[in-house]
């Protein structure tokens, strides 16, 4: 009896020792994930299709950043060297990175985003890294840039996920700008065309399932 109760004891341990490791990933992921937001307002939008080319988006962009202090972000996820990397690019205000560089945790190297200088959550070897994001447990790669570098360095079109910051009383103004820039209408420019989330409560739940099950035979071993 006295090791049938060490050995559950052990089990309980080990599952709370892994609920609470994957609790933190998953927050920490989020976190990432979500790494634009900085707790001011933010307004997704999303574009599907356009005709707009790279230097009129930059420049747009350049615009409101100008007239409103507004920051927007496009966010894209590649598969490189069998995993995916997010990607974090955007035009931003003063204010913003200001915000953004108290917000971030940072590993190594300092906070300097510019057309030059980007930061990343892993050591990518390129002599242009300025500074190196905290990552808890290193599984989630992330690169947050200027748009003009990701366009620079990849066969890209505008389009796909962005995140608008800024003032809440300049929000509907720049959103209906940016439709009509687009030339959508409002609605599918606010409205999602991909997901991507992480299945932190799948993995969760087969941690679970299998310690119930390890539970289990160490209890008809001992009987």
């Amino acid at each position: 009896m006295k090791k049938l109760i060490v050995g559950i004891i052990c089990l309980i341990s080990f599952l709370i020792s892994s609920a609470l490791i994957i609790v933190e990933k998953s927050t920490h992921a989020r976190y990432l994930n979500n790494v634009e937001d900085i707790g001011f307002n933010m307004q997704k939008f999303y574009v599907q299709k356009t005709n707009v080319k790279h230097a009129q988006e930059i420049s747009f962009f350049e615009t409101l950043v100008d007239t409103y202090d507004a920051s927007i972000i496009r966010t894209d996820r590649f598969y490189n060297e069998d995993r995916i990397v997010i990607y974090k690019s955007g035009i931003f205000s003063n204010t913003y990175i200001n915000m953004l560089q108290s917000k971030l945790e940072i590993c190594s190297g300092n906070t300097i985003i510019s057309d030059d200088a980007f930061l990343a959550t892993f050591e990518t070897n390129d002599m242009n890294q300025s500074g190196r994001i905290k990552d808890f447990l290193n599984d989630t790669p992330l690169i947050l840039q200027s748009l003009k570098r990701l366009y620079s360095e990849n066969s890209l079109t505008p389009g796909g996920e962005y995140s608008l910051i800024v003032d809440h009383s300049d929000s509907e103004i720049i959103i209906d700008m940016l439709a009509d820039f687009y030339s959508i209408s409002k609605v599918e420019l606010l409205t999602p065309t991909t997901g991507f989330e992480n299945d932190i409560g799948g993995a969760f739940y087969l941690l679970l399932f299998f310690s119930i099950i390890l539970l289990l035979v160490y209890i008809l071993l001992i009987l």
